[in-house]
């Protein structure tokens, strides 16, 4: 306070209540860290249902993480050219751990043919947990026997997410692609 001043003052301005301010920040952000689930090679059955074709560890920190956008994408493992079509693996689905679908199905974007985009809100409880990509692969696929796949993300551009608690946007971590394990396609055995 100016002690030149008061109430009473013909000062050519009037005092104001002050500005609102912008809800105060957390002590602890929430945090959302992904990895890849370390554990035996895959093998993906072809002309079967649910096959699970990545495996990735979501850690939430300091409170629940609200995702409402997870994509991934996908690299063969080789280095020969390989034909194939977009409806050679079809109505993929995100699990968690209890076995539950958090989001899909959905096919792989048309618009790209390399991205399968989830867009169904789920939450990732505060800890590590696994969740299962899985898909159907066709019977008919072009793809041939022994033909290795790598499902991947990167998490600060395929995952929008918030905290749960305080709404605030998380950016996911790394910052640097997220491989799971490959995964081998394989035909039925009769």
């Amino acid at each position: 306070p100016n002690p030149l001043i008061n109430d009473s003052s013909d000062a050519p301005f009037s005092i104001i209540d002050a500005l609102p301010t912008s809800p105060p920040v957390p002590a602890l952000l929430g945090t959302l860290n992904v990895s890849a689930a370390t554990g035996p090679e895959l093998t993906a059955v072809k002309g079967k249902s649910n096959q699970i074709l990545g495996e990735f560890i979501l850690e939430a920190a300091n409170e629940p993480a609200v995702i409402s956008k997870i994509d991934f994408t996908f690299v063969f493992d080789t280095t020969s050219p390989i034909s194939w079509s977009i409806n050679d693996i079809t109505g993929f689905e995100l699990y968690d751990e209890k076995g539950t679908i958090v989001a899909g199905p959905v096919d792989l974007d048309s618009a790209t043919g390399s991205y399968i985009k989830f867009s169904d809100a789920f939450v990732v409880p505060v800890g590590a947990h696994h969740y299962f990509l899985k898909a159907r692969v066709s019977a008919t696929t072009i793809l041939p026997d022994n033909t290795r796949i790598i499902y991947l993300l990167f998490p600060p551009t395929y995952i929008s997410v918030v905290g749960q608690t305080s709404g605030y946007a998380i950016t996911a971590s790394p910052e640097y692609k997220v491989s799971a394990s490959p995964v081998t396609l394989v035909s039925q055995t009769p």
